[in-house]
């Protein structure tokens, strides 16, 4: 999840289980509590029909144990691909406001475009995949989330 559409999404998707009552979702500890008469096995397929990962936490070691390491694992990844777009970007920015990018004319200006299209999109598949996968996801359920409006900025600007 990644924004509070997110999380409207996945109550609507628990609460849309036959026997649930009552379905809460908490954003900053990525949890659900859900009061009814129904199968974990259920939730957990309704959350993923709705897009999302789900899976059912025993107690509070498996709660604690490995979800934190599981969440330092994805944010040291996305550290590395913060990074990776830092390091083509940042340049480009500094060279762009400094006035030393080449016009695009035929010839070297042409070239280095092309290459910097070509680098750019390169990075966006590396660093951004997961925006425009989740923009999809939402797409095909007619909704939109914080990953539509990211997907369409970033793919709009570099059509650009």
């Amino acid at each position: 999840m990644s924004c509070a559409g997110c999380v409207a999404s996945v109550e609507r998707a628990l609460r849309g289980v036959p026997g649930v009552s009552e379905a809460a979702v908490n954003f900053a500890e990525h949890t659900a509590t859900v009061a009814g008469a129904v199968r974990a096995e259920a939730l957990v397929q309704a959350v993923r029909a709705a897009g999302y990962e789900a899976a059912v936490l025993a107690g509070d070691e498996d709660e604690q144990g490995g979800r934190e390491a599981e969440e330092f694992a994805h944010y040291r990844r996305l550290l590395r691909k913060a990074a990776a777009a830092a390091a083509v970007g940042a340049p480009l920015l500094a060279a762009g406001l400094a006035g030393r990018l080449p016009p695009l004319a035929p010839g070297a200006g042409q070239i280095f475009w092309i290459a910097a299209g070509l680098v750019t999109a390169a990075v966006m598949y590396y660093a951004g995949r997961h925006f425009f996968t989740g923009a999809w996801q939402a797409f095909r359920r007619h909704e939109a989330n914080m990953d539509t409006l990211i997907a369409l900025g970033t793919g709009t600007a570099w059509t650009f």
